[in-house]
């Protein structure tokens, strides 16, 4: 990606800066879908008028 840091060791040191973050939210998301899926709450989108 363009917005990565250039050097490679200091590029994995900053993968792993906020990895509790980031389980936190891939967990959230997980949660998010299996609720979903079992009938949850879907809420329709409206369409822009053309």
């Amino acid at each position: 990606m363009a917005h990565q840091d250039p050097d490679p060791v200091r590029r994995a040191y900053a993968r792993g800066a906020f990895w509790k973050e980031r389980v936190d939210m891939a967990q959230w998301w997980a949660d998010y879908l299996d609720r979903l899926k079992a009938g949850g709450e879907v809420v329709p989108l409206k369409r822009k008028a053309e």
